[in-house]
C-alpha cells in the first residue's frame, strides 16, 4: 500500500521530497509505476526523479498521448535523458517539441543527439527535414526526405515533403515527378 497526500503535492512539488520519502518507504515494488497505473499520473509527474523510462513514459502521455501539456512533455523527457541520456526516442521527442515551440537551434541540437545516439531511427531524417526546410536550407532538407524514402516508402509525406523542397529549389519536373512515384507504394 502507498500512502500518497495528494493535498500536499502543491507545496511540495517543487522539490517534492516529502511526499517522495513518505512514497519510496511506503511499497516493495516501483511507487511511481504504480501510481500510474492506478490513473494517478499526475502525482506520478510530480514525484518522479529517478526512473528514465517512466519519465519517457509521462513524457508520450503529455505530448499527446493522453494529455497535450508541451511544458510537462518537455520536463519529462528532458529528466528521462539526464537520468539515462540514451533513453529510446528521447532525443527525437524533445526535438519534436522544441519545432512546435518554434525554437528551431533546439530542435536540431535534439535530432542530431538522436541521429548519433541512435542511428536506426530514420524517422529522424524526416524530423531533421523539416527542421532544414524551415531554416531554408534546402540542400540537406532535400538529402534528409531522400534518405528517409527508401526507409518508409508507404508514408506519403515524405514524399510530400520533398516534392515542395524540390519546387522551392526550383527543381520542378522533379517536384512533378516526385508525386506519382508514391503513388506506386501507398496502395
Amino acid at each position: 500500500v502507498f500512502a500518497v497526500s495528494v493535498t500536499t503535492l502543491p507545496t511540495v512539488c517543487p522539490g517534492a521530497t516529502g511526499v517522495s520519502a513518505i512514497v519510496r518507504g511506503s511499497g516493495g515494488t516501483n511507487p511511481y509505476n504504480f501510481l500510474w497505473s492506478t490513473g494517478q499520473i499526475g502525482v506520478s509527474y510530480y514525484l518522479n526523479v529517478s526512473d528514465a523510462a517512466l519519465a519517457r513514459r509521462l513524457g508520450e502521455y503529455y505530448f499527446g498521448n493522453g494529455a497535450y501539456d508541451l511544458s510537462k512533455a518537455k520536463q519529462s523527457y528532458e529528466l528521462a535523458i539526464k537520468l539515462d541520456p540514451k533513453t529510446y526516442l528521447g532525443h527525437y521527442q524533445l526535438s519534436r517539441i522544441y519545432f512546435v515551440q518554434g525554437d528551431m537551434e533546439g530542435a536540431m541540437r535534439e535530432i542530431d543527439a538522436e541521429i548519433a545516439i541512435n542511428k536506426g531511427n530514420f524517422r529522424a531524417l524526416y524530423a531533421r527535414g523539416l527542421v532544414h526546410l524551415t531554416r531554408n536550407d534546402l540542400t540537406s532538407s532535400e538529402a534528409d526526405f531522400r534518405n528517409f524514402i527508401p526507409w518508409a516508402p508507404t508514408e506519403w509525406g515524405g514524399y510530400n515533403d520533398l516534392a515542395f523542397v524540390l519546387s522551392k529549389a526550383g527543381k520542378h519536373a522533379e517536384a512533378e515527378q516526385t508525386i506519382p512515384v508514391s503513388y506506386t507504394h501507398l496502395t
